[in-house]
């Protein structure tokens, strides 16, 4: 059984230092940073947040600036049909210690690339808007959302990329001193429409929100393209993981910790990893899946160590998520 954190040992993101992108002479130079040991409660063991695909990066020609997207009226739009998968299998039961996906059994899953530079995970919340972590997207120009994709690496019929500029990072994100409120929407410059291989899945309703101290032990699934010892996965993974209680995270990590996040236990050496942030942590309810969770951390010990992932809370985040959107949330 792998060693446990003291308690006071703080969480490192899936991803957390941006790659600087200068442009000279058309050459796009990518440089990781990395830090080292954690100093006065802040989480340490920085870490770059992925590896860049070369057939991928291009130098730009010009700076595209972020604009933000105009307002919508919060709680007026509707989400139909949300969190059903047509190509799903009927039920079949591994991210860190995970396994291949059955092909677009997660059509909301989305890969997103910032400045042709990282990529992140992500989730289509409607036919306009992509949800994700609010320290993947922070500060970048250009945005491109891969929809449609089972391996991210390789063309598929399916896949549709859209490219964009519009996103709100939350305001009170407190990345990367620690992940309060890492989340982060992204508007679509034009609709995008459903198929079997695109879908938006379910946000929680406010009595979700209202109980969420009562979700623990509940059985739920993340999906995502991370690495694990092998490397990055260029398939979509998925993860059977199981939620624990906020304090069962504090006395892991600290009093980093509050009921804002979502951890789940990694008591079998499973989990998320670096490349999985800003993917979904799925609940299925009902044969409906509601996403509940967005990847944002790991322990500082490695993917593996048998520690908590954490997730940031998205029923935490609905009043936010509807004034943004506009989407309307259940009651």
């Amino acid at each position: 059984m792998a060693p446990r954190l003291k308690a006071g040992t703080h969480p490192v993101p899936f991803s957390v230092v941006r790659m600087v992108v200068k442009v000279a002479a058309l050459l796009l130079v990518c440089v990781a940073v990395a830090s080292g040991l954690p100093h006065g409660g802040k989480p340490g063991q920085l870490r770059a947040r992925t590896n860049s695909v070369p057939n991928r990066a291009r130098a730009f020609q010009h700076l595209v600036l972020p604009q933000q997207p105009r307002r919508n009226i919060s709680g007026t739009k509707r989400v139909e049909g949300c969190g059903v998968a047509p190509l799903a299998p009927s039920k079949e039961s591994r991210l860190y210690g995970g396994r291949d996906a059955v092909p677009h059994q997660y059509p909301w899953n989305v890969v997103v690339w910032m400045d042709h530079a990282y990529w992140c995970g992500g989730v289509l919340i409607s036919d306009e808007w992509v949800m994700t972590s609010g320290g993947c997207v922070q500060g970048s120009g250009l945005i491109q959302v891969l929809f449609g994709a089972h391996n991210r690496d390789q063309w598929e019929e399916s896949q549709v990329t859209y490219e964009t500029d519009e996103y709100y990072v939350h305001e009170d994100i407190d990345y990367p001193e620690i992940f309060d409120n890492d989340i982060a929407v992204i508007k679509l410059r034009q609709p995008i429409g459903f198929n079997d291989y695109i879908q938006p899945v379910c946000l929680p309703s406010y009595s979700d929100a209202a109980d969420s101290a009562n979700f623990v032990d509940i059985f739920v699934t993340a999906t995502g393209w991370g690495a694990d010892t092998h490397g990055y996965h260029h398939a979509l993974q998925y993860l059977d993981l199981k939620t624990i209680s906020t304090q069962q995270c504090v006395d892991v990590y600290g009093s980093v910790i509050t009921d804002i996040y979502l951890c789940t236990a990694g008591d079998r050496g499973v989990g998320g990893c670096n490349g999985d942030t800003g993917s979904p942590l799925n609940y299925v309810k009902d044969g409906t899946t509601y996403t509940r969770g967005i990847a944002v951390f790991w322990s500082a010990a490695g993917c593996g160590a048998g520690d908590p992932t954490g997730f940031t809370r998205v029923s935490k985040h609905l009043d936010w998520i509807s004034e943004k959107t506009g989407i309307a949330i259940d009651p």
